[in-house]
Formats: structure tokens, C-alpha cells, sequence
């Protein structure tokens, strides 16, 4: 079980490294820079990977987004089975929730905490999925 978890957080370690290579999404400011308007700033480092790649640039959002979210819930299910005393899940999306609607959450999110702009877009994107998606008996972590 061990090695299922660490295999699992390494796996979220490695795609969160990847994105964040390029320094797309390595702050709230970078990721609202990138992914908080419909089209992408010409001085965009993702606007480069094709001029006009608005549908590119909003698909990596998209999925960075969901990608963190089935990271966290993820590592959820193998907390939950470590210790089923308690749940470890802090965000309780509901079915057919999709991945444009957590990247919309997290923009408006992060432009109504600017003050955390400067926070790794990782836990931003938590505290915003935790904040719109509250599970009834565990609290999110602040970021």
C-alpha cells in the first residue's frame, strides 16, 4: 500500500513539474494570466505553442485544473484506506462536474483573493475546489 501512494504522488509530482516547467502555472498570477481570460496575452509562454491556440491554451488550463483535483481526490482514496476512521477527502465535487467549470471556479477564486495571487497555483486550486465543493465533515487546508 506504501508503494501504491508514493507511486501515486509521485506520478502528481511529476505532471504538476511538467506543467509548471515553463513557469505556466507556477503562481495564481501565472495561472489567471494564462487561463482567466478567453485569450491568452501575446507574451504568454503557451500563447507560443501556435499562434491563435486560444482552444490549446484553454485545454491545458482545463485539464491542469482537473489534473490537481483527481490528484487530491486520488490521494483521498488511499488516505481513506489507510485509515478508514476518518475521511480524508476535503472536496466533494458532484457528478458531472467538469473540468471548464473548476477552471471557472478557480479564476474567480483567485480574482476575489488577489492577496494570494502570489501562492502556488496547486493550492489555490485547492482552496477554491474546497471552498465551492465542501465535504459536510472535514475542513480544507488554508493556503
Amino acid at each position: 500500500m506504501k508503494m501504491l501512494f508514493c507511486a501515486v504522488l509521485l506520478l502528481c509530482c511529476s505532471a504538476t513539474g511538467w506543467a509548471q516547467r515553463g513557469d505556466a502555472f507556477s503562481t495564481g498570477r501565472d495561472f489567471l494570466r494564462e487561463c482567466g481570460p478567453q485569450t491568452p496575452s501575446k507574451d504568454s509562454g503557451l500563447r507560443a505553442i501556435e499562434e491563435g491556440a486560444a482552444p490549446v491554451v484553454d485545454a491545458a488550463c482545463n485539464m491542469y485544473t482537473f489534473g490537481v483535483y483527481k490528484g487530491i481526490d486520488h490521494v483521498a482514496d488511499l488516505m481513506d484506506g489507510i485509515d478508514p476512521s476518518k475521511s480524508h477527502r476535503y472536496i466533494c465535487a458532484p457528478d458531472g462536474t467538469t473540468a471548464i467549470s473548476m477552471r471557472d471556479i478557480v479564476v474567480r477564486f483567485i480574482k476575489a483573493h488577489l492577496g494570494l495571487s502570489g501562492v502556488n497555483t496547486n493550492r489555490l486550486i485547492s482552496s477554491a475546489l474546497s471552498e465551492a465543493f465542501p465535504c459536510q465533515a472535514n475542513k480544507p487546508p488554508q493556503p
